[in-house]
């Protein structure tokens, strides 16, 4: 198996280059290429790498866009997006290929995420939660793996030909709103696949404040772009009530009328093989 690791990054700085170097040291070098999307950082730290590739862009593209650039760039079987401040352990790959192979096939129509810890924290994926839509962390369960209604953008693996057939992140989600994570989850179960947290394989992470200012209509443009591609009318508009009196919503909403939302929604549905009540009923924890 071939592994494109894509690692997405903005004045990361000390972060980036222990990660690069974490991957060298983890990672099977004959079969991972590294590559790196320089989203207009201005800390040159990208200068400083060695052993992986790197695409620079002088103004930022986002998030989401970083992680597609460095997607399509890719030439591994496997896509295995990240962020600038992860550590793998020692033989990830071996363990993964095991557990793919043992439980999953081919590992097609399929995205994995390794159990991920920050702090004394441990998340082996996350659920919605509320008419807020807020994300939770899901029970721990036994076993190898453990399906998981999302999974975080700290680590995502997936084939690259059905990263491909998914249509990659959404780039119509506005920086620095992010979300890119969920959406791309909720996609794959929609249209049929599975996200399955990988027990076995726990990598790390820093959890922080984001390196950027928060604009909260691009925020909120991201949350409804989500909430009405995805939800029914009913969760719509139970979303859109607890939402309205958030900071930058009625700017949000502009921003999202103003969009492709209502196209990207149509070509979308044609393919959903799962409502979203559907996936809800599946994660009920309550």
């Amino acid at each position: 198996m071939k592994y494109s690791i894509v690692i997405p990054t903005y004045n990361e700085g000390d972060y980036l280059l222990a990660t690069v170097d974490n991957l060298l040291s983890t990672s099977r070098r004959k079969d991972t290429e590294i590559i790196i999307v320089d989203d207009g950082s201005t800390d040159n730290a990208s200068t400083a790498i060695r052993g992986a590739r790197v695409i620079r862009y002088p103004v930022r593209q986002g998030v989401n866009r970083a992680r597609h650039i460095g997607a399509t760039a890719a030439a591994g079987d496997w896509i295995v997006s990240i962020d600038a401040h992860t550590k793998f352990p020692k033989d990830w790959q071996r363990d993964f290929e095991r557990v793919v192979s043992q439980h999953f096939g081919t590992g097609y129509g399929y995205m994995f995420g390794p159990t991920i810890s920050y702090g004394p924290h441990t998340l082996a994926g996350v659920r919605f939660y509320g008419d807020e839509m807020d994300v939770v962390a899901q029970t721990l369960q036994t076993g190898p793996h453990q399906p998981a209604q999302a999974l975080s953008g700290a680590c995502q693996i997936l084939r690259k030909n059905y990263y491909q057939e998914l249509g990659g992140f959404d780039r119509g989600l506005r920086f620095p709103g992010r979300s890119e994570d969920m959406e791309l989850s909720l996609r794959v179960w929609l249209t049929g696949g599975r996200c399955v947290a990988l027990r076995e394989i726990e990598v790390w992470t820093l959890y922080r404040d984001a390196n950027y200012d928060r604009i909260y209509a691009d925020e909120i443009c991201n949350a409804l772009r989500i909430y009405t591609i995805y939800f029914d009318q009913k969760q719509l508009a139970a979303t859109i009530e607890a939402h309205k009196d958030s900071p930058g919503f009625a700017e949000g909403l502009a921003l999202l009328l103003d969009s492709d939302v209502f196209t990207r929604k149509a070509e979308l549905r044609k393919k959903f093989t799962r409502t979203f009540s559907q996936l809800t009923e599946m994660f009920n924890e309550d």
